[in-house]
């Protein structure tokens, strides 16, 4: 996923690779180009306000109340599987 990919390092490129819900194919226009960097960027600033807090403090009410951040438990994830050339 984008996201996982962004957290670890591993580079995108909106130029040819749209985000995951853009209806695009590695052949786009300028304004398809445009619009896939507009939503990388966007997913990247948001899914983590939307989902990965929300989700920590999930854990954290139900779990431990010292339960690590999930962005950070991300991070330091020893093994990231991707399908990439």
């Amino acid at each position: 996923m984008d996201n996982v990919a962004h957290i670890v390092g591993v580079p995108t490129f909106p130029s040819y690779i749209p985000p995951m819900m853009m209806e695009s194919s590695d052949e786009m226009d300028f304004y398809q180009r445009t619009k896939s960097f507009i939503g990388h960027t966007l997913y990247n600033l948001v899914w983590p306000r939307m989902v990965v807090n929300k989700e920590t403090q999930i854990f954290r009410e139900h779990w431990d109340p010292e339960f690590p951040d999930i962005m950070d438990l991300m991070k330091k994830c020893p093994l990231v599987s991707f399908k990439s050339n």
